[in-house]
């Protein structure tokens, strides 16, 4: 079969890849490089010039199985990761380092703060529970309505709950608290915080995305077309037809969406009552992530620099600004901390280094319904869907994704074939 992809992303290049050696596959990409949020990009701090990621920043072997496992047969160097959390409250007045009940444990002169206590308290509490809530599956329960049955304090909410959230999702305070409790768990197991043991297994990849994504590319070069925006997919029942914005359409067996769910629906020509449901579920927002060397953005106490680094300056609005020491996180030795926040407050304009937009898809009540409604337009009309939306917007997503939709494109091509023989 003629197989088309529509975008770069790691999704769209792992089912491409996949499906090369079995169908003539050609590859389609708006912009001038491939990788999607995967970027690396080269920053100049003193006399070194460093690659930095900014979309993807760790993994983990354990929890992120079919990711790490490429990168394996990639043979892609990494290393391992420190993942620790600071906390740092001007109301109340705390500063801990708090990834594991030692860390905890160890923040001594916090015991006499009550909202630490608290928070202590709490996280035990949430641990235990956790273990009888996680295969809850009700997405008209969330992790607000978990937080106010269970009665948890305000200060594990603010000084634990949701900086560790905010962490591996980036989201706002409010985007946590209303997230349906299946996937606030799923968050949490995927990304081992629900254990209070020295977490494992985290690691970083030498070089950047670009590392992986240059390797992942290789075999497939000559099918993958930069700079070809398409602007709509026509669909019959023989063929489809892919419309380009500057070049002569091209005809296809099949095509596979390896974009956005929001892009992948107004690509579509003629979507179906299930496309529109099921894709249209999907909402995105904007995140900047602002890469820098301000280390006002930092714990005041150097010592209790984490990787991971969150500070609430107002109790009345509680704004989640995170900030990733991208120094500590990829092992560097600079002049400077190199940090990347997230919802950040103002950066210094001399410490600014360079901005990055991202589009994040929102976890909400429809799209965990929409994705669980997959296999009503996947497949159907020669039309295929992969991307990290089908799950909690990970690698480990978008790779699960694109070899789901390779299995089906081989078990569909099977079927095709069988029928052409028995006529």
């Amino acid at each position: 079969m003629r197989v088309a992809i529509i975008g770069a992303g790691i999704s769209g290049i792992v089912a491409a890849r996949e499906l090369c050696a079995e169908h003539e596959v050609a590859v389609f990409e708006a912009a001038s490089r491939v990788g999607g949020d995967a970027r690396t990009s080269e920053i100049q701090i003193g006399n070194q010039v460093v690659p930095v990621d900014t979309g993807f920043l760790i993994f983990n072997e354990c929890r992120y199985p079919r990711f790490g496992s490429l990168l394996r047969e990639l043979g892609v160097a990494t290393r391992d990761a420190d993942v620790s959390l600071t906390i740092q409250s001007d109301k109340p007045n705390l500063l801990f380092r708090g990834t594991t009940l030692r860390d905890l444990l160890r923040s001594g002169r916090n015991f006499t703060s009550p909202a630490f206590y608290a928070t202590f308290r709490d996280l035990l509490r949430f641990a235990r529970h956790a273990k009888h809530f996680s295969a809850v599956e009700n997405v008209e329960f969330s992790l607000e309505d978990f937080i106010s049955l269970k009665r948890y304090s305000p200060a594990f909410v603010d000084l634990y709950l949701v900086p560790m959230l905010a962490g591996v999702s980036q989201m706002t305070r409010e985007e946590i608290l209303q997230l349906p409790l299946p996937y606030a768990f799923a968050f949490l197991n995927t990304h081992g915080l629900l254990q209070l043991t020295e977490p494992t297994g985290w690691k970083t990849v030498i070089g950047g995305a670009r590392a992986y994504m240059s390797k992942l590319t290789a075999p497939i070069e000559g099918f993958v077309h930069r700079n070809h925006c398409v602007v709509a997919i026509s669909r019959a029942p023989d063929h489809v037809l892919i419309k380009f914005q500057d070049r002569p359409s091209q005809r296809f067996d099949a095509v596979v969406l390896g974009t956005h769910a929001d892009q992948a629906l107004s690509l579509l020509a003629d979507p179906t009552r299930p496309e529109r449901r099921i894709l249209g579920a999907f909402q995105y927002r904007a995140r900047v992530g602002v890469l820098h060397t301000d280390r006002a953005l930092l714990p005041t106490d150097a010592s209790l620099w984490g990787s991971w680094n969150y500070r609430l300056t107002d109790a009345g609005t509680r704004t989640v600004a995170f900030t990733y020491n991208l120094s500590r996180l990829n092992g560097l030795t600079l002049p400077e901390p190199l940090l990347l926040t997230f919802n950040s407050p103002s950066v210094s304009p001399e410490h600014l280094l360079q901005t990055f937009d991202y589009q994040r898809v929102v976890l909400d009540r429809r799209s965990y319904l929409a994705q669980r409604s997959r296999s009503q337009i996947n497949g159907v009309r020669r039309t295929y869907f992969c991307g990290a939306y089908w799950g909690n917007g990970f690698h480990e997503d978008a790779v699960a994704s694109a070899h789901a939709v390779v299995d089906l494109v081989r078990q569909d091509n099977a079927l095709r074939i069988a029928e052409t023989c028995g006529k």
